[in-house]
């Protein structure tokens, strides 16, 4: 559990590089993953390139019928801000609430980070790498890891 000084506990909806529990824990030390969860009615998109990562980044797009699947982590408000900061919300990015469900059909209150910009960016190759790894480690669907590897990427 994060520490009391940390404030109270949030969910934070990760489907992005972040799904994977040692890179979460090497940006927000106090972060414990909770369970793998469905975001219904939104669909993965990359539209913001990095120079970091070579390529598009993850992002959110609201489509009717569409599922992202992720990771849940606890987080408490000073995780909250390393996220933001991460994330570059909200210049780059905005944090918004999601009702998510769990893979135990649980719907729970999270939030997650829509990314700005309307660009379409393939990812590279290595930031893909991490997303499903990621999927891996929490035994994501398989038909989702599979949509996760069809994804084209750059090298």
């Amino acid at each position: 559990m994060a520490s009391a000084e940390a404030g109270p506990l949030m969910l934070h909806f990760a489907y992005g590089p972040l799904m994977e529990r040692a890179s979460m824990k090497r940006l927000c030390k106090e972060s414990h993953f909770r369970s793998a969860a469905r975001l219904h009615g939104y669909q993965l998109i990359f539209p913001r390139r990095s120079d970091l990562w070579g390529g598009g980044m993850a992002g959110l797009k609201s489509a009717p019928g569409k599922v992202v699947e992720g990771v849940l982590y606890e987080v408490g408000e000073a995780d909250q801000k390393i996220l933001d900061q991460v994330e570059d919300h909200p210049r780059s990015s905005l944090r918004q609430p999601v009702t998510v469900e769990t893979f135990a059909g649980e719907k729970v209150k999270a939030f997650g980070y829509f990314p700005l910009g309307a660009g379409d960016y393939p990812p590279s190759r290595r930031y893909m790498e991490k997303l499903i790894s990621g999927a891996e480690e929490h035994d994501l669907s398989d038909s989702y890891i599979a949509q996760l590897e069809a994804i084209r990427t750059l090298g």
